[in-house]
């Protein structure tokens, strides 16, 4: 069996475009405060959470 490399790299360049993400144009132009920052993302990147009491980001 072989693989196709055209074939691989077409598979992961779809994989790759299925990927949310939080785009630098999202996020606010004006300086914040680390309070902000962590609601901010933790908002943005919740549905990539395993479990629901996970957190995203800590403030350490």
């Amino acid at each position: 069996m072989t693989i196709d490399t055209d074939d691989m790299i077409n598979s992961i360049m779809r994989s790759l475009s299925r990927i949310d993400y939080i785009k630098p144009a999202d996020i606010p132009n004006i300086d914040l405060y680390m309070d902000q920052v962590t609601t901010f993302m933790d908002s943005h990147l919740a549905h990539s959470k395993r479990n629901s009491d996970d957190k995203i980001l800590t403030k350490t």
